[in-house]
């Protein structure tokens, strides 16, 4: 059974156990369960305040002329579902105007990205901080590269963002912030956290593709293969599409709560009965081939845009002593940096070969306590004041 080229992006995210929902890997719902039922609510009550307004017009009609009585029976039905609409929607943007910010939201390109509202929040920074002090990933315009300072994007998943499981710990803890204080503080090297969690090698690309080269980077290191490797409803690949009808729809449904709203009730629905019956085709998110095509992507975009790319073998606490998926994407990234000459941190290798720092590294199966964010930092900046291999 193929996969459905148009679904919506939500239906890529990894599904490793039966779950009645595909809100995971940083994809929580816009409206929370608790008040998905008083937004229906709320929904009914435009609804009934509509179908009222229409009986007024109703008996006001009756004073109109056949023509205007005539014009009106053809103009009422859209402009009362109108009105429907504008009203519930009004009515879900005050009730999550007094939530608290969700940590993605989406987007049409990069099917999810950071929320501004969660980074001032959570993290206490501005949209315009994150990735550095220097330059942002998610605003509007690129922060100028000052002459004689080399600049570093790191792309890949939470690995790069999330520093300790209570969240006492900020971005500042996390391993390219630490790599850019070992390259010096001096000013001459400039390190952009660019990692979103839930990222794959595919939305990485999108990401530098769309963002990343208009920040000038000098050195790229990637750090993906975890998210790859998990299954899902359908590929990556398969989600977006070029179809600009399709685009323009899914854009004009990521701009309202309502289209959200209603896209939230469907997909858990669908998730719901394609999970319970067993009967929903799974497929990695990128498979093998894909994965090792991104990674050749990457490396034409460097040859072109000339800054030089380091790829990161991305550590996982079980992989060095089981056998588990991520690690056929480590024999890729090898096999990829001897094709092409490119930089190698074989992170997966070295806890491999001594795998007794594990537990001091990771608080869980891929996230790093602050040691290990030290310890990722000091591999990464050894392989780039390293002499390149080409």
């Amino acid at each position: 059974m193929p996969p459905n080229h148009d679904v919506d992006f939500l239906q890529v995210q990894g599904i490793e156990e039966p779950v009645p929902w595909l809100y995971i890997n940083g994809n929580a719902p816009e409206i929370p369960d608790a008040l998905l039922l008083p937004s229906l609510g709320l929904g009914l009550t435009c609804l009934i305040l509509v179908l009222v307004g229409q009986s007024v017009l109703r008996r006001l009609a009756q004073r109109w002329s056949p023509r205007a009585r005539g014009a009106g029976r053809w103009l009422a039905p859209p402009l009362l579902a109108l009105a429907f609409l504008a009203l519930w929607e009004l009515s879900l943007t005050v009730v999550s105007g007094h939530l608290p910010a969700q940590a993605y939201v989406p987007d049409p390109v990069l099917y999810w990205r950071m929320n501004p509202d969660f980074l001032r929040q959570t993290f206490h920074m501005e949209p315009s901080q994150w990735g550095s002090a220097h330059a942002s990933m998610f605003t509007e315009a690129a922060a100028p590269k000052p002459a004689g300072t080399k600049r570093v994007l790191c792309l890949g998943d939470s690995q790069l963002v999330f520093t300790s499981p209570d969240s006492s710990r900020t971005a500042a803890d996390a391993w390219p912030a630490v790599l850019e204080r070992l390259l010096g503080r001096d000013g001459r090297w400039q390190v952009v956290n660019g990692g979103v969690p839930g990222y794959t090698s595919f939305q990485g690309l999108q990401l530098l593709l769309h963002r990343g080269l208009e920040l000038q980077p000098d050195v790229v290191v990637l750090c993906f293969g975890q998210h790859d490797s998990r299954l899902a409803f359908a590929p990556d690949r398969d989600v977006l599409t070029d179809s600009p009808w399709v685009f323009a729809m899914r854009k004009a449904i990521y701009a309202t709560h309502v289209g959200r709203l209603v896209r939230q009730w469907s997909l858990r629905g669908l998730a719901g009965s394609g999970l319970q019956a067993g009967t929903q085709p799974r497929y990695a998110r990128v498979s093998l081939a894909e994965y090792a095509e991104n990674l050749r992507a990457f490396d034409d975009l460097a040859r072109r845009h000339g800054f030089r790319l380091i790829v990161v073998t991305e550590p996982n606490r079980g992989a060095p002593v089981q056998d588990e998926p991520i690690r056929a994407y480590w024999e890729a990234v090898r096999a990829f940096a001897r094709e092409r000459g490119a930089t190698l941190v074989d992170a997966g290798a070295i806890l491999t070969g001594d795998p007794s720092p594990i537990p001091r590294l990771f608080f869980d199966q891929v996230h790093f306590f602050t040691a290990g964010h030290r310890w990722m930092a000091a591999q990464v900046r050894e392989a780039i004041t390293s002499t390149p291999s080409r």
